[in-house]
């Protein structure tokens, strides 16, 4: 074999390597994390100054998951105040296991709900609302 056949199947063996990728990239689909990003977006200042109202409090809100049950914790000053608000648990794994729980507490600073959730990482979003006030809180939780 002289250099120029060697040099042809090196270009062809190229070149069937790079479809090769082409392809196996075009058919993964990657999920989005919500398909409604845009509005999303324009909400993000919003979502800025209520993440920062909600860390100027003495404590941060914790949100504890288990395959049963969602609980949240949140801070003394809030313990007997009407706090209502929305936890979006979000699965990038898979988009079918999102979950949406609506909140309501009027005493204490312990709030749980019943969610059936399947092992696996969750991105928690709280978005709650205090005396007219809007905060925000996320967290990653760890399913086991």
């Amino acid at each position: 074999m002289n250099w120029g056949k060697g040099l042809a199947l090196a270009l062809i063996a190229f070149a069937g390597m790079m479809a090769y990728f082409v392809i196996t990239a075009a058919r993964e689909t990657e999920p989005l994390i919500t398909e409604q990003y845009y509005e999303q977006e324009l909400r993000f200042q919003q979502r800025i100054d209520a993440g920062s109202r909600a860390l100027s409090l003495d404590e941060v809100v914790r949100m504890e998951a288990s395959t049963e049950q969602v609980r949240i914790t949140f801070p003394q000053a809030v313990k007997d105040r009407l706090v209502t608000g929305t936890l979006l648990l979000l699965r990038a794994e898979k988009e079918h296991d999102d979950h949406t729980v609506s909140i309501t507490k009027t005493g204490g600073g312990l709030f749980e709900a019943t969610v059936r959730l399947q092992p696996g990482r969750y991105i928690a979003q709280l978005d709650w609302r205090m005396d007219d006030l809007d905060y925000y809180s996320e967290d990653q939780l760890i399913v086991p």
